[in-house]
């Protein structure tokens, strides 16, 4: 069988291509193993190249790619670094909470916006607090009234781009009127620190870490109270919408890198093709509708719940999928290419991103039973 028409077809190389064309081809030239190495730093590479521009609205200073282009194009960024998939997907978040933000702030705050994306300022995203039982709808990090503003003290945790970010978007709890709010930080503001947390080699060039907060102050003009901004919790669910995209398209990208490589074998017939891809590919093509509907204007809570139950059943698939590929490649192929067991484990980090099964059984069944969805309980 062709497996370049095939890698052609399915890499999604193109869509990096055609956004962000220097950044396809060095990540190309550097290889996975290279690229994944921490010492490489893409994080670096992708700010060099304008990816922090990407998703942003062309009125913002940014790039304007859709949804659905960000998807194809993320499916080729995981199929070349799947560290750098994971580690952007949070930075395309914040700024498509800061892009919402925009639609009601004033003049000035439209300014400092459009200023930091033009300059490619990249935002980590602290909603995980690494806690059990614990959720990124209900943060504890407490943020307590101050002259002008608030001091945070807390932790985020795991928290991607910790050492690249310029800034980094958090959820806090309002000590005052226990209302959830979100903040921008910049970095070296004082009493914020990066504490190592990522250690196992899979996905360690997404920069993984804590980030700590001592009394950090925060002006009141950059917390965003989620009850004023967001009565009806709307922008939130498209953000984890989009987050709930972006993120899968990159382990879609990962997945489709592994079994690629048995498309070159001389034995590889087209029930091998459709057995060993119909996951990912069927997965594929639901996201993609999805991205459309998103494009369209959907931000309903049936596409929340749609949406939701494809992850699930791919977090499912996913790792029996891998384990027969695996198979399929052989004790050689494994031993001598180390690209199947480094893909292998990125791919089994999927599960481990928000909701948990726990809060994803209230969203459907609440949205099955009373036909909406409330992230807070």
């Amino acid at each position: 069988m062709d497996r370049t028409g095939l890698e052609a077809r399915l890499s999604h190389l193109a869509a990096v291509r055609h956004h962000l064309p220097d950044l396809a081809d060095t990540l190309e030239a550097l290889g996975l193993m290279a690229a994944e190495d921490p010492s490489t730093n893409v994080v670096a590479l992708w700010k060099e190249h304008d990816g922090p521009r990407l998703t942003a609205p062309s009125a913002l200073g940014g790039l304007g790619a859709t949804c659905v282009e960000t998807l194809e194009l993320q499916r080729g960024v995981g199929y070349l670094s799947p560290s750098l998939a994971a580690a952007t997907t949070m930075h395309y978040l914040s700024v498509a909470g800061l892009a919402d933000f925009a639609n009601t702030a004033d003049e000035e705050t439209v300014g400092l916006i459009k200023s930091l994306i033009e300059n490619r300022t990249v935002f980590a995203s602290g909603f995980s607090e690494g806690t059990i039982a614990g959720s990124v709808f209900r943060p504890t990090m407490q943020a307590s009234p101050a002259d002008g503003g608030y001091t945070l003290t807390g932790q985020k945790k795991p928290c991607s781009l910790a050492d690249s970010m310029d800034c980094v978007m958090a959820s806090v709890l309002l000590d005052d009127t226990k209302q959830r709010a979100i903040t921008v930080i910049f970095n070296g503001s004082p009493g914020l620190s990066v504490t190592p947390l990522w250690t196992s080699a899979p996905l360690s060039g997404a920069q993984t870490h804590a980030v700590v907060f001592e009394d950090v102050f925060v002006p009141n003009e950059l917390m965003m109270v989620s009850d004023i901004e967001d009565p009806d919790g709307r922008n939130e669910k498209s953000g984890y919408v989009l987050f709930g995209l972006i993120i899968t398209a990159g382990y879609v990208g990962a997945a489709t890198r592994l079994a690629l490589k048995l498309a070159g074998r001389d034995d590889f017939t087209p029930a091998d093709f459709v057995e060993l891809f119909s996951p990912v590919e069927g997965v594929w093509r639901a996201l993609r509708m999805i991205a459309t509907r998103y494009d369209a204007g959907d931000r309903s809570d049936d596409l929340f719940a749609d949406l939701l139950w494809i992850r699930l059943g791919l977090r499912d698939q996913l790792q029996t999928s891998v384990a027969r590929l695996v198979a399929k490649v052989g004790g050689v192929a494994f031993a001598t290419d180390p690209e199947i067991a480094y893909l292998s484990s990125c791919i089994s980090a999927y599960s481990f991103h928000p909701p948990n099964l726990r809060e994803s059984g209230t969203f459907l069944l609440d949205h099955e039973l009373a036909g909406e969805i409330s992230l807070t309980r």
